[in-house]
């Protein structure tokens, strides 16, 4: 459909988890959320703990892929020299999102920039243990 859809970190949502839920974003609207559900709605459902939802307003979405002006036909020169392909790797604060740092980088990287996607993420859990002798 060509749309470029966002997604923002929920700060308040009753049905979803704090934390572990997003919006999703289309032109500035709000077009859907996705996220696991509230732990305290989980046990009173008797559902499984770890259940998530992902809801989507159609309408909003039809509405942006179906205007007039998205099936207007654009032609590019061929590109002069030959696509390259980066692979960076970034050590950042674990509040940062993934969304703001594709966010970020999409910024600096206009008017070339194609394509930023995530690749795999790791985090590192430091344990420390008390040693008795």
């Amino acid at each position: 459909m060509n749309l470029r859809v966002s997604d923002k970190p929920l700060k308040r949502d009753n049905l979803l988890h704090p934390g572990r839920s997003s919006a999703l974003i289309l032109e500035g609207k709000s077009v859907g959320t996705f996220g696991q559900i509230n732990p305290s709605i989980v046990l009173n459902l008797n559902l499984p703990r770890e259940t998530y939802l992902f809801v989507l307003n159609l309408e909003n979405i039809l509405d942006s892929s179906t205007r007039p002006n998205k099936w207007i036909v654009t032609y590019k020169d061929f590109p002069i020299v030959p696509a390259m392909e980066r692979d960076i790797a970034l050590v950042v604060d674990k509040n940062i999102t993934c969304a703001r740092i594709i966010e970020v980088i999409q910024k600096a990287g206009k008017p070339l920039l194609e394509n930023v996607e995530l690749i795999d993420r790791y985090n590192e859990t430091i344990i420390a243990k008390n040693a008795i002798e």
